[in-house]
């Protein structure tokens, strides 16, 4: 399940089985949603990690933030 890039069609090419064990799906929502949340958070963490090397530039809307979240807006710009 991991990196798992399969798409529909592959999925139906090998008759539905996705290869994820039955269990999984029984998991309660909230268990669900905190896999989920985790899952989002490393995967910015992958994101953060390249920026950082240098393997991908910061888009704009990442690079609008202020560095100094102490400081109302205006008063980063006379900084």
């Amino acid at each position: 399940m991991k990196g798992d890039k399969r798409n529909l069609a592959d999925l139906l090419k090998n008759g539905g089985d996705s290869g994820v064990p039955d269990y999984i799906g029984a998991f309660p929502l909230t268990v669900e949603k905190h896999v989920c949340a985790l899952e989002k958070v490393r995967l910015d963490g992958i994101e953060r990690r390249k920026i950082v090397g240098g393997e991908n530039k910061p888009k704009d809307d990442e690079a609008q933030l202020p560095i100094i979240h102490e400081l109302k807006e205006n008063e980063v710009w006379s900084v």
